[in-house]
């Protein structure tokens, strides 16, 4: 299987879908079908502002708009995620955040610092890098992978 670690709706997750034989995850869909299996409602905490609409735009692309009650930013670069404690800003945007389900919208945040916010606030923290390699491990465990009719793996053949 192939995990697309980027946390947006990636074009290159279709294209994928296309050619591989088995599975193929984004992290933006992995978290947002996570998400809804744990709860009603859900929320995304990412870096930048400029994240917010291409967001908004990808998770009512993938169908889950309605249950996405809020994106808001750190309003931080996601370079920031690696050199800087940002571990204080993302508490605020999440509690900020009007759901007890909320998205780490960013692969930089980590497992740990997923488990120290869930820990702090109390919400249930989905960590997209997790959730699609968790994803993409059960579909090939089960044997499954894209079930489109992939026309750019025909012409390839």
């Amino acid at each position: 299987g192939v995990v697309v670690a980027c946390f947006s709706d990636h074009a290159a997750v279709e294209a994928l879908r296309e050619i591989a034989d088995g599975p193929v995850v984004g992290l933006l869909d992995a978290a947002c079908a996570t998400a809804s299996l744990v709860g009603d409602s859900f929320g995304i905490a990412t870096t930048s502002k400029s994240w917010e609409p291409l967001l908004r735009k990808g998770v009512e692309r993938l169908g889950y708009g309605e249950r996405c009650v809020d994106i808001r930013a750190m309003d931080r670069p996601v370079l920031a995620l690696e050199h800087e404690n940002v571990e204080q800003a993302l508490l605020d945007t999440t509690t900020a955040i009007a759901s007890d389900v909320v998205i780490l919208g960013c692969a930089g945040f980590g497992s740990e610092v997923a488990r120290r916010t869930a820990a702090a606030t109390g919400s249930s923290i989905i960590e997209p890098v997790e959730a699609a390699v968790r994803l993409c491990t059960s579909l090939a465990l089960q044997g499954l992978g894209s079930a489109k009719a992939r026309p750019l793996a025909q012409e390839l053949d």
